[in-house]
């Protein structure tokens, strides 16, 4: 119900010209709210690719696939095209997009940003959307994002640039995936060891997440030397705020008193 799976499209990405910020930022947003990031790609801008990976995630039983880039006007642009390959569903012009589309480079001729207004088929392209989907407001650009469900999956398409991706995923898709996961709620807390050794840690971490239900441990490796500090990130999954609070809290007091046992604790915050 809950397992995600991110698609970052663009050449960029692959060539190294550009950091796929999108998906670190996504994952942690998605982790907040209650998703499980099963997976995260990257991968060309061909159809036949994203198509590809998007039917793997479908596979792998991700209910909830995110993409980002490929929306734009260029002819590398292509990914609801690739979307509507993946689910054999027509593109078909939505014209709430167009409008927004239009309305958006009449705003930005009138602002002197671009030269023209007119809507030239590169800027058409940007508003035909699988059959049945819904447009995604884009609150700093001019690319509308999609929401589309199908069969039990639940496909979301945003644009690359970060400064649009972000304020769009704030407004449209985390009110809509906040609602869809109510009920499970999840806290993450770091806190810092005296330990200098991943390996000394391990047991305890599976002592402790086998007597706490629903916590799990990791540590931070950072390298090895005397100067080494440890930090261990805490998670708690539960049903309610209050009851996460209280997983993590219960794991910390049990990890602290393994520590204490072998001579070792938590160290103050640097």
């Amino acid at each position: 119900m809950r397992r995600v799976e991110l698609i970052a499209v663009g050449r960029e990405v692959l060539r190294g010209r550009v950091l796929d910020t999108n998906s670190n930022w996504l994952a942690h947003e998605l982790t907040g709210m209650g998703g499980e990031i099963s997976r995260i790609c990257v991968v060309d801008d061909v159809p036949q690719e994203i198509v590809r990976e998007l039917h793997a995630a479908m596979q792998h039983g991700a209910r909830v696939i995110c993409t980002t880039g490929g929306l734009g006007p260029t002819f590398d642009d292509r990914t609801l095209e690739s979307i509507a390959q993946a689910v054999d569903l027509p593109l078909v012009r939505h014209e709430a997009a167009y409008t927004f589309i239009a309305e958006t480079y009449r705003r930005l001729h009138a602002e002197g940003a671009v030269t023209h207004q007119a809507m030239v088929p590169s800027r058409e392209k940007m508003a035909l959307l699988p059959q049945g989907a819904e447009m995604l407001p884009n609150p700093i650009g001019s690319a509308p994002g999609m929401l589309l469900h199908w069969q039990q999956h639940l496909i979301i398409a945003m644009p690359g640039p970060p400064g649009e991706m972000r304020p769009m995923f704030e407004a449209s898709v985390a009110p809509l995936l906040r609602a869809r996961w109510a009920g499970r709620h999840r806290l993450e807390i770091a806190v810092q060891t005296t330990v200098a050794d991943e390996s000394l840690l391990n047991p305890l971490f599976e002592q402790v997440m086998a007597t706490v239900t629903g916590s799990y441990l990791k540590a931070d490796p950072k390298g090895f030397g005397p100067e080494v500090r440890l930090v261990v990130y805490i998670t708690g999954e539960g049903t309610s705020e209050e009851a996460v609070c209280a997983i993590v809290q219960q794991a910390r007091d049990q990890l602290k008193d393994a520590l204490e046992a072998l001579g070792y604790g938590l160290a103050a915050a640097e």
